[in-house]
């Protein structure tokens, strides 16, 4: 399943699946702000998720959400990748 957002009026979800929220973000104050955190992380007390920042816009606030993510995706992909290269050469350099 591709990563999607489930909308509502005070918050959204990051998710990937029905089981892994990835982020989320959520209207705070009186003049809305959208405070956005990362659910794959704790933080520092280890009660909530990661808080990432305060926004002006939910379109701000979603992107930082989605930006943290895309960057721990690549990481993956390009250890993934060097993984089989090395995998590979230690097949085929005997």
């Amino acid at each position: 399943m591709a990563r999607v957002w489930i909308d509502g009026p005070k918050f959204c979800n990051y998710v990937e699946d029905d089981k892994r929220v990835l982020g989320q973000v959520v209207t705070i104050g009186i003049e809305p702000k959208w405070q956005a955190y990362d659910n794959t992380k704790l933080n520092k007390s280890k009660t909530t998720a990661l808080p990432i920042g305060v926004f002006d816009t939910l379109a701000e606030a979603k992107a930082a959400v989605e930006k943290i993510h895309e960057s721990f995706r690549k990481k993956l992909d390009d250890l993934g990748q060097a993984i089989g290269e090395a995998i590979g050469e230690a097949k085929f350099g005997e």
